[in-house]
C-alpha cells in the first residue's frame, strides 16, 4: 500500500475547524463571521479534477493528480475540508453560551514563520488558542486570529507513537470575503520523512495554484527509489478558468526522471498546447511554491527539511494569546 502525505492534509484538515464559518448564503454563519476554507478552494479547483468521470483521452499525469487528490478515500482534501465547516458548529455552541470568544477581540500577535520547505516565509497572526483533549500519546494545539482582512488558523497535531492520527501542521489564511484561501500543511514521520503541501485559491482573480512534495522514497522512508506518496517526487500546478499548467516529476516511481512540463484543458484535462499555458502566463506562480523531495533535504533527525518542518509543528516562536 503506498503512503501518500496529502492523507496527512486530509487528516488534519478534518479538525482545522477553529472559528471557520462558512461565507456563503447556504451555510450557517459564524458569531465570528470566519468565511470556510472549502469554498474558494472547490469554486477555483479545476471542473475535470471535480468531474465524475475521466475523459479517455486525458493527459495522464493529470488524470494521476486527479486520481490522488480528489477520489474518494483518505486522500480527498475537498471532503475533508467539509467536514472542517461540520466541526464548525462545536466552536459556534461555545461562544453563544458562554465568554469563549472574548479573544477574538484581542490585538492578534505575529507568528514569524520565515522558512517553511517549498513556501518560504508565512507570517501568521493569533489572538486565541485552544487544547481539546486527546487520547494518550497525542496532542493538539489550535490557534487562531484576524489582521488586516484575513484571519489565520493554526492546527498543530503530535503522535509521539507514530500511528495515525500523523504528526501534522495545518496553517490557513483566509480572507473575510471567504474568496481566497492559503493552505500549508506539513507533516513528519518518526522514521524522518517529511511532507508538504501547498493550495491557494482565489476566486476574485480565477486562479488556482497546488504543489506537493515528500522525500519518503520507500516504505520505510529511505533510500532513493519508489516514491510511496503517489506525486509527492515535486509537482506544481496552476490553472485559470480554461487551462491548466503543470510541472513537475509526476512519476513515483523514480525520483531521479526528468520533470515535465504539461498544458491541459480545465474542462476535460485533456492536451493543450503549450502557447496556451504560457500566454495565459500559467508557467510563472504567484507564490512560492518551488516544491521539490530534494528541496526537503534528507531523511534524517538532522535533514534541513525535517528540522524546519518538525519546529513549526512544535509551534517554535508561537506566541502567547488567550485561551478560547
Amino acid at each position: 500500500m503506498r503512503f501518500n502525505s496529502v492523507y496527512s492534509y486530509t487528516a488534519a484538515a478534518a479538525i482545522l475547524a477553529v472559528g471557520l464559518a462558512c461565507g456563503k448564503k447556504d451555510e450557517k454563519s459564524s458569531p465570528f463571521n470566519v468565511p470556510a476554507v472549502k469554498p474558494p478552494v472547490e469554486n477555483q479547483s479545476p471542473a475535470g479534477f471535480k468531474s465524475a468521470s475521466l475523459s479517455l483521452t486525458a493527459d495522464s499525469n493529470l488524470a494521476e493528480i486527479k486520481s490522488r487528490f480528489y477520489g474518494d478515500g483518505p486522500t480527498d482534501f475537498l471532503e475533508r475540508l467539509s467536514k472542517v465547516d461540520t466541526r464548525i458548529a462545536e466552536f459556534e455552541s461555545r461562544a453563544s453560551s458562554s465568554d469563549s470568544g472574548k479573544c477574538v477581540s484581542e490585538e492578534p500577535k505575529l507568528w514569524d514563520l520565515k522558512d517553511i520547505p517549498g513556501v518560504g516565509a508565512f507570517p501568521m497572526y493569533f489572538s486565541c488558542f485552544d487544547s481539546p483533549s486527546q487520547t494518550q500519546g497525542t496532542s493538539l494545539s489550535i490557534y487562531f486570529g484576524k489582521k488586516d482582512g484575513y484571519w489565520y488558523l493554526a492546527e498543530l497535531s503530535k503522535n509521539e507513537s507514530g500511528n495515525e492520527p500523523p504528526t501534522i501542521g495545518v496553517l490557513a489564511k483566509v480572507n473575510e470575503a471567504g474568496t481566497e484561501a492559503t493552505v500549508v500543511q506539513v507533516s513528519v514521520e518518526t522514521n524522518f520523512t517529511t511532507s508538504v503541501f501547498h493550495v491557494y485559491a482565489n476566486e476574485t482573480t480565477k486562479v488556482f495554484e497546488m504543489a506537493n512534495a515528500s522525500n519518503r522514497t520507500s516504505s520505510n522512508g529511505s533510500g532513493n527509489g519508489a516514491n510511496y506518496t503517489g506525486v509527492g517526487c515535486g509537482v506544481r500546478i496552476k490553472a485559470n478558468s480554461d487551462f491548466i499548467y503543470g510541472k513537475g516529476r509526476f512519476s513515483s516511481d523514480n525520483c531521479s526522471t526528468q520533470a515535465v512540463e504539461i498544458c491541459g484543458k480545465v474542462a476535460d484535462l485533456t492536451s493543450a498546447n503549450a502557447s496556451d499555458c504560457s500566454g495565459a502566463s500559467l508557467n510563472t506562480f504567484s507564490t512560492a511554491m518551488d516544491l521539490t523531495a530534494s528541496g526537503l533535504g534528507t531523511v534524517s533527525a538532522s535533514g534541513s527539511g525535517y528540522t524546519k518542518v518538525k519546529a513549526v509543528i512544535d509551534g517554535t516562536g508561537l506566541p502567547t494569546v488567550s485561551k478560547f
